[in-house]
């Protein structure tokens, strides 16, 4: 996420070009934290189309990215207090879902080539382009 912002607002240059590529890179790393590993690759050329609200696609509870002071947190809450987690994790899957159905609209069109929009890239082209013409 922090990589998708500095190259937006830091740069001088167009950067357009660069926001389909970037936000399938944060896709694939918001996915990792709850969709099996298998899953991803198995659809790498094509994030969006993971069914990541089927709970066959998604890792254990044990596995389910929620951060090193959240886990320490539960087991000090299950140690000292016998409460059991058991619902938390059904809402940090939720939150997943629920936020990458209404975050990532923009990969899907996962055929979307935009490096035509690279300056640098587009007059290489353009010159190649002329001399083929001619």
């Amino acid at each position: 996420m922090i990589n998708l912002i500095y190259i937006f607002q830091t740069s001088k240059a167009a950067t357009i070009h660069k926001l389909h590529t970037e936000s399938e890179r944060l896709l694939k790393t918001v996915l990792s934290f709850f969709v099996k590993s298998s899953v991803i690759r198995l659809n790498s050329s094509n994030l969006i189309d993971i069914e990541y609200s089927n709970p066959s696609n998604q890792v254990s509870d044990e596995e389910l990215f929620i951060g090193d002071e959240t886990t320490a947190f539960l087991l000090d809450l299950a140690d000292n207090e016998g409460i059991t987690s058991t619902n938390f994790y059904g809402h940090v899957r939720s939150f997943y879902v629920v936020h990458l159905n209404s975050s990532f609209q923009c990969c899907e069109q996962s055929d979307y080539d935009s490096s035509f929009l690279d300056t640098a890239k587009s007059c290489t082209h353009a010159m190649n382009r002329s001399y083929k013409d001619h």
